[in-house]
This record gives structure tokens, C-alpha cells and sequence, in this order.
């Protein structure tokens, strides 16, 4: 949905994002900042959706999965769409992981839902979806930041790259010691970095940013509007030297089908 391989085709691990920051506060050890970043998981679903089918398929989402989740206990659920560029009919749904014991159990529409009702539930989403793929993402719990009291962006910006076995270590390292303290000077809300695990290729990095509005792409990137034009060049020059390739798009919080 929200990625997009270098090769044009849809990735499924979209957006993450996304994902972007309901689980941050799972598992926080006791004596811990609640603005403090720590490495926990999110599963996140894209799915193609039929563009007739858009309005039915929202509907399903409101009406019967997300309640089915809520009353499942399940933490937090979020749907992000691509926003103006990319393919308008992808969603990205990420809900959290605290443990991976929870896929030993019955899935949420397992133990809330009547079976006969799960059979018309499947009927239903089957003639609403073109395709749908699910990935598991680990946040780099050191290398993102949080800004205390930040609220869930309405706007956020993936970047998803694509490296070399060898260089993943290597960029994750340059994401913490380069960048990190630029979007802290910058006074980022959010941006986070996770780690492509299952479901995905595992030498893929994803970032969420968060955006106040679309104005702020119109300022340039934030490294060359905060560092000096020799400095620039070097930071993006480093981490250029490690890229095989890499995507940006743009997502929007759909609330209606959230919780």
C-alpha cells in the first residue's frame, strides 16, 4: 500500500507504518519514561482493495472487524491509506504484537464471532479484495525518537530501503548517529525505524515520519535545511554509499476505522 519496491511493484509491508507508534508503550518497563522508545513488534496488513468494492470494504472494516478486535482485547488497531500518490485503493492495517504466543490461540474473529457469521464475513471480503499480504516489523527501539506528548500523526512520510545483507548493521548505525540527532534538533513528533522481519525482505529498514501538513515537504529535507552544505553533503553521501535502493511515499490516518 503506502511502499512501493524500486521495481514499481506493491510491497505489502506498506505502512507501517506504521504503524506509527501504537505500540511504543507495550512492554515499557516499570520505572521507564512513557516517551521512551522500545523495540516491539507490529504486524502490518496491506490489502488491495476492488475500487467498486471501496465503500463495502470500509464498511466491513467499521462494522464487524474492528469491533471484533476491540472486543478481543486486542490493543489498538490502526488503518492508514496512501495519501495522493500511489495506489488509492491499498489500506494498511497494523495492530501490535506484545507476544507471538498470541497466534498459538483463536484470532480475534475466532472468539468473537459466530461461525456461520465468519463463513458470510469471508464471502463478504472476498468479493471486496483483490490481494492481501501481512508482514511482521521490529521497531529499533535506540534509533527512534518520540517526542513527549506527541499525539498519532493525521500525515506521515515512509521511507523504505533496500540493502545489502552486509550493509544493514552498517545503516542502522548511520540512522542512530546521523540522523537521529538531526530529527531530535529538529523537533520531530515522531519518527521511527523498524526493521523488516517476517513476511518481507529482512535487509529492508522502514522509517515513519510524522507531518504536520504537506506544507512541509514545500522546506526541502530536513537535513539540508539544519546542516551546513559541507555537511550535507557528507551525511547524505554516507548514507547514499550504503542504499540499493529506496522508496518514499506518503500516508493518511483513517480514524473512522481505527481505534
Amino acid at each position: 500500500m503506502l511502499c512501493t519496491q524500486a521495481t514499481g511493484k506493491i510491497r505489502a509491508a506498506g505502512l507501517l507504518f506504521c504503524l506509527t507508534g501504537i505500540a511504543v508503550a507495550q512492554n515499557t518497563p516499570q520505572n521507564t519514561p512513557q516517551n521512551t522508545p522500545q523495540n516491539t513488534w507490529i504486524r502490518v496488513t496491506t490489502v488491495k482493495v476492488k475500487p467498486e468494492m471501496v465503500q463495502e470494504w470500509r464498511e466491513i472494516e467499521k462494522n464487524e472487524i474492528m469491533p471484533a478486535y476491540k472486543k478481543a482485547n486486542v490493543p489498538a488497531y490502526a488503518v492508514w491509506q496512501t495519501s495522493l500518490f500511489g495506489d488509492a485503493y491499498e489500506y494498511t492495517i497494523v495492530v501490535q504484537v506484545p507476544k507471538f504466543d498470541q497466534f498459538d490461540g483463536d484470532s480475534p474473529l475466532v472468539k468473537t464471532m459466530k461461525p456461520e457469521d465468519r463463513v458470510r464475513l469471508g464471502y463478504r471480503l472476498a468479493k471486496c479484495i483483490v490481494s492481501s499480504h501481512s508482514s511482521a516489523l521490529l521497531m529499533q527501539a535506540d534509533t527512534s525518537v518520540i517526542k513527549e506528548g506527541a499525539a498519532m500523526p493525521d500525515l506521515i512520510m515512509v521511507s523504505r530501503i533496500q540493502l545489502q545483507p552486509k550493509n544493514v548493521n552498517a545503516y542502522l548505525g548511520y540512522l542512530k548517529e546521523e540522523i537521529k540527532p538531526i530529527m531530535q534538533k529538529a523537533g520531530q513528533d515522531w519518527w521511527l525505524v523498524y526493521r523488516d522481519i517476517f513476511g518481507a525482505e529482512h535487509t529492508q529498514i522502514t522509517t515513519v515520519r510524522s507531518m504536520k501538513n504537506w506544507a512541509e515537504i514545500d522546506a526541502g529535507p530536513l537535513t539540508r535545511r539544519l546542516l551546513s552544505p559541507s555537511e550535507y553533503s557528507r551525511v547524505t553521501d554516507k548514507g547514499n554509499a550504503l542504499i540499493e535502493s529506496s522508496t518514499i511515499t506518503m500516508g493518511r490516518f483513517i480514524k473512522d476505522l481505527s481505534y
